[in-house]
């Protein structure tokens, strides 16, 4: 390494790289804002309702020494010892317990399977809990939580309309963020660091705003652009990239908790619709559609009169986890049911305000101003809602649709009604001529050969095709069981000369034809007659019933058609093929949702719905609309809810989205609780940035293409990411911004720039899923992602490089360093493909050793090598044949920490 680059030398070179990658010893953390969340919303609920009254410290008498009511009690356990062991489920007593493993709590009856799983999931997490609580208050829900304490935090007050600080001397002339960050810094004691080289600055933008490297000749072009806008054309360029939709709209998606399945306890069903909902993403980035108006549809896109195209917004919440009850009682309906509903509340008030609202869902929140009736009153919207299959196009498209499939299926019963009619006029005289065809056979058998069905047919006057149809449908071992005379007359010697016999014969026939004629009569006529009234026959009935029916017994009926007759079927199928030709355009579906009521909902005591409290109106949370508040009557409330939380005097809409959007720029939030702007979360490090920057964001028409612009033209985002020793022993996490952080890709990112540089991404925007990412050359962001993380192909592939869980909303990303991912990159066939493809593609485009190397530098990190890396390379390079080398030395690079880092 030299100044932090990579140096390949020789192919063990390739393990030498992934030195590079920081592989740490797991140590314990503090737990995260999803895990105190699961914690809450999962765990918390079930000890509450199930254990704590044998096993909370508030008791009288606590049975088996054991209390659950605080971590600590928990992992001291009781008289049989540790309740749980962090991490171990199986190891864990009270999971043994609660799964009925020797140990049987509750004692009256097993748990649900769901709250056994979330139980489960809880101890393998490592069993996190609020470090500042020690048990749940027993108050039951009310307004005592909105005490002016809490609703002074500073999340709940209005944005302050601030002016950036006031600098001196050159400073003067910085962006407003600039003099907001500078101020601090200086505060602090800290200097920025310089700006970064222009082949760095073009590279860290177009991995941010598109997901992809610059090409080398983009590069080349910008360096060479001295304009004094060259820098602010090249954001604009890439902001109306088709890329850049599907970049930030994934970033979205993980807010969203977006899947192709829902995943719900035993709900394992795909969304096979799910795509429409990620493209009109994409879409609604790309055409930068207002931030209060993208919210606003994907809550309520059905309700605002905008048209068609934004229904498909409200996969949003369609797309959400459905629990499905374990055992049809009443307990469990209404179990899953809030289980299906605390999603949406969870998703929508974590996701879009920043407020853990689902920890009052048994009781008022801990530490926020939420009383519990506050939970109840937002999860009755979505309890008036319900998840529907719905035609993609305008209303005039779908009345034409309407219309046609009308007037298809009437063309199409007319024609199939005639045909019926004519095959039972068939059918009724072939089993009157049952006998006849019998005793025709029986002589035809008798034949000296070699015989001739046809002529025989012919001098009979009988039809050829219903002798062959005879004598095929007979052959069924069914038939011969069911008709004692036919069995009777099939043991017989049809080739016998005895004129006795052939009497007999005739007498056998009359009786079988007898037998099938009382075996047809229990039916009714065929165009009347269901399915399930053949099962009313004997095998050999239902058999020769097809047969008789439309099987090879029918004669053709174009040979027993009269003029009128043909004229009549030329007729309806001329009808039919034009309703066919004036068919619409085909309409694809879309899970949507769609008011189902609108009745307010009980609260649920302790939540627990077997208890319901009083009746709570639907409404906004107090804290940001005031006790008065306008309690919500019309529908299900979903509209007045969006309308509510796209309100510009509603301050967390805005300070939100900033903060997730600074979050992706620099690799860290202003607030570091993404998804927790409450009292357990962080304080802003910039706090007047952070609301300066939320006000011109709805000034601007809440515009996140300005937003971006905005944060890209500051000498902040530009900034070096070199480390500078004196300023990282002040502030080793960078909060204050004095240099740009570097940063790992996300899966995506890093899968797409593989495909982009070995020049193989296909760039085709939108389509249903990919369900092997792996085997195709798509963006990742296709890839058909699932809840349970182990059912679809790519799953493992996706998780190993730290993509998220998606059975709630994400706040942000795990970045992890395992051996696992340093062995994908060694061994997998994928990146052995794309070195390959890459060696390929170097030795394509350039003639000689040194100008490939240049090459691939240029390609994969927008730079040219040093004198160290060149003489390295060129060293492994000649120590074995072009086609053995070249891909071995191109895996290396792509494997490279430099290639995944954003610096």
């Amino acid at each position: 390494m030299i100044q932090g680059r990579v140096i390949p030398y020789c192919f063990p070179l390739l393990g030498m790289l992934l030195l590079c990658l920081p592989f740490a010893t797991l140590q314990a953390a503090a737990p995260t804002a999803e895990q105190l969340a699961f914690f809450e919303n999962r765990v918390r609920p079930i000890l509450s309702t199930r254990c704590y009254s044998c096993h909370s410290q508030s008791t009288k008498k606590l049975k088996g020494g054991l209390a659950l009511d605080s971590r600590e009690t928990i992992l001291k356990g009781g008289d049989s010892g540790p309740a749980i062991v962090p991490e171990k489920p199986s190891a864990s007593l009270l999971i043994q317990a609660v799964r009925y493993s020797g140990l049987e709590m509750p004692p009256k009856g097993k748990l649900p399977l769901a709250e056994i799983e979330s139980l489960t999931k809880w101890v393998e997490m490592g069993a996190p809990w609020p470090e500042t609580i020690a048990k749940i208050p027993a108050g039951t829900a009310g307004a005592g939580v909105l005490t002016p304490e809490r609703l002074r935090h500073w999340s709940l007050q209005p944005l302050k309309l601030v002016e950036p600080p006031a600098l001196t001397g050159a400073d003067r002339q910085l962006e407003p963020i600039d003099r907001f960050v500078l101020a601090a810094l200086k505060a602090n004691g800290l200097k920025p660091a310089p700006p970064t080289d222009r082949p760095a600055l073009i590279r860290r933008i177009s991995l941010d705003l598109i997901g992809l490297p610059p090409t080398p000749e983009e590069v080349a072009a910008f360096v060479a652009d001295t304009a004094a806008d060259a820098y602010p054309r090249l954001i604009d360029r890439l902001l109306a990239s088709p890329r850049y939709g599907e970049r930030w709209g994934r970033h979205w998606l993980d807010v969203a908790r977006y899947s192709d399945g829902q995943g719900g306890f035993l709900d394992p069903a795909p969304l096979p619709e799910a795509w429409r909902y990620r493209d009109w993403v994409v879409r609604a980035f790309n055409e930068d559609l207002p931030y209060d108006r993208f919210i606003k549809y994907q809550i309520a896109g059905d309700l605002t009169g905008d048209g068609w195209e934004v229904v498909a917004a409200t996969g949003f919440l369609a797309l959400g986890s459905t629990y499905i009850d374990d055992g049809g009682d009443p307990e469990s309906v209404a179990k899953a049911r809030a289980e299906t509903l605390d999603d949406r509340v969870d998703t929508v008030t974590r996701g879009i305000l920043g407020l853990t609202v689902s920890c009052a869902r048994c009781h008022d929140h801990l530490f926020d101003p939420i009383p519990q009736t506050d939970y109840y009153s937002i999860a009755a919207v979505f309890n008036n809602t319900r998840k529907v299959d719905r035609q993609m196009g305008p209303p005039d498209l779908l009345l034409r649709a309407a219309e046609h499939k009308k007037a298809f299926d009437t063309a199409s019963h007319a024609l199939l009604d005639w045909r019926v009619q004519v095959s039972e006029a068939a059918s009724r005289q072939l089993m009157g001529e049952a006998g006849r065809y019998l005793e025709a056979l029986t002589r035809f058998h008798s034949l000296p050969e070699p015989r001739d069905l046809s002529a025989f047919a012919s001098q009979e006057r009988l039809r050829s095709s219903v002798l062959q149809g005879w004598i095929k449908a007979l052959k069924a071992p069914q038939v011969a069981e069911n008709f004692p005379g036919l069995r009777a007359w099939l043991a017989a010697d049809p080739f016998g000369p005895r004129k006795a016999d052939f009497a007999r014969l005739i007498s056998l026939s009359q009786a079988f034809q007898a037998s099938l004629a009382g075996a047809l009569a229990k039916l009714p006529p065929a165009s009347t007659q269901p399915a399930r009234d053949l099962m009313a026959l004997s095998p050999g009935e239902r058999h020769l019933y097809t047969a008789l029916r439309n099987g090879p017994c029918l004669p053709n009926l174009d040979e027993q058609l009269a003029k009128p007759d043909l004229a009549r079927r030329q007729e309806l199928e001329n009808a039919l093929a034009k309703v066919q030709a004036s068919a619409p355009p085909a309409l694809g579906l879309m899970h949507a949702v769609e008011d189902s009521g609108a009745a307010d909902m009980h609260l649920a005591l302790r939540g627990d719905p077997r208890k319901p409290g009083p009746l709570v109106p639907r409404r906004f949370l107090q804290a940001l609309a005031g006790p008065d508040g306008p309690v919500w009557t019309r529908g299900s409330g979903r509209l007045q809810l969006a309308e509510a939380i796209v309100n510009p005097e509603n301050p967390l809409t805005p300070r939100v989205i900033v903060n997730r959007v600074w979050q992706q720029h620099f690799g860290r939030p202003l607030v570091s609780t993404p998804s927790n702007f409450g009292l357990l979360g962080d304080k802003p490090s910039h706090p007047e940035l952070l609301d300066w920057l939320a006000a011109r964001f709805i000034a601007d028409g809440w515009s996140l293409k300005r937003l971006h612009r905005r944060i890209l033209l500051s000498r902040t985002y530009q900034a070096s990411s070199r480390l500078d020793a004196d300023s990282f022993r002040q502030d080793g996490d960078n909060r204050l911004l004095w240099r740009m952080s570097p940063r790992r890709l996300e899966v995506e990112a890093w899968r797409d720039s593989v495909l982009a540089v070995t020049g193989e991404l296909d760039v085709t925007i939108g389509g249903p899923p990919v369900l092997d990412i792996l085997a195709s050359q798509r963006r990742t962001l296709y890839a058909a992602v699932s809840r349970s993380g182990d059912n679809l192909p790519a799953d493992e592939f996706l998780r190993l490089f730290d993509f998220p869980s998606v059975r709630a909303t994400v706040s942000e990303r795990p970045v992890s360093t395992v051996p696992q991912q340093s062995l994908f990159l060694l061994n997998s066939p994928f990146m052995a493909a794309r070195g390959k493809s890459l060696a390929a593609r170097l030795i394509r485009e350039a003639s000689d050793t040194d100008s490939r190397i240049d090459r691939a530098y240029a390609l994969l990190y927008s730079r040219q090598p040093s004198i160290e890396e060149r003489e390295v390379a060129k060293s492994f390079l000649g120590a074995g044949g072009e086609t053995e080398v070249w891909p071995r030395y191109a895996q290396a690079l792509l494997s490279s920490y430099e290639f995944i880092q954003n610096r």
